[in-house]
């Protein structure tokens, strides 16, 4: 008996540890919560810049649509969704919806002096790049090695290409193509199989649209 009280004690007393350095950690947790929180707000003004009583936030309209589902056991439930319509993009109420969504992250952003922020974050993120420095690891694909970089003070980043011969080439600058636009957003980047043509999408709205550029590579 006295060996089965002493090894009952024993696996208490762990559990009484375990519950103990959960507690402090979550009084860690709550204490950190509570430090950062203040500062963060009152650095970003996260609270008035996401506060409903001091702004119109757009929403979208709610257009009930029914939808049945088949569960894994093989009954059918039927769900509503609001927001089915907005899938939609040839929908001219979706794209409307998004113009008024970017409307108000603009209106607010100058509101709030967002852009001083955004500045500094742009330029530590520059800073921490090197003048040619190579941002990703090179992939070969039919004897040529495709990656990206980012010169210093530049805003945005270069898709190369390295010859066959060792030459470097630049085949897309988005700093160019950015020039005559007042955002530019990179989709997605596909070479044609004799590497001599690159398609690639633009988003040069902040739509989340993108339109199709093929271009000639070739050397």
């Amino acid at each position: 008996n006295s060996a089965i009280t002493a090894r009952f004690q024993r696996v208490t007393d762990k559990c009484l540890l375990k519950l103990q350095k959960k507690a402090i950690r979550i009084t860690m947790i709550t204490r950190l919560v509570r430090l950062n929180t203040k500062p963060i707000d009152e650095r970003w003004n996260v609270r008035n810049f996401f506060s409903r009583k001091s702004v119109i936030v757009p929403s979208p309209v709610k257009i009930p649509t029914l939808k049945t589902i088949q569960l894994k056991d093989g009954t059918h439930r039927t769900l509503s969704d609001n927001y089915e319509w907005m899938r939609d993009l040839s929908d001219n109420r979706v794209m409307d919806h998004i113009r008024k969504e970017n409307k108000f992250f603009q209106d607010q952003y100058k509101k709030n002096n967002l852009d001083k922020l955004e500045k500094k974050i742009r330029e530590e993120i520059v800073n921490m790049s090197s003048s040619g420095e190579q941002l990703t690891i090179a992939e070969k694909v039919g004897g040529f090695e495709y990656f990206t970089n980012q010169l210093s003070g530049s805003q945005f980043m270069q898709f190369c290409r390295k010859e066959k011969d060792g030459r470097v080439n630049v085949i897309l600058d988005l700093d160019k193509e950015g020039e005559n636009h007042p955002y530019i957003g990179l989709g997605i980047t596909k070479t044609s199989h004799d590497h001599s043509m690159l398609a690639y999408t633009l988003d040069t709205t902040g739509d989340e649209v993108y339109d199709l550029f093929i271009k000639s590579i070739a050397d």
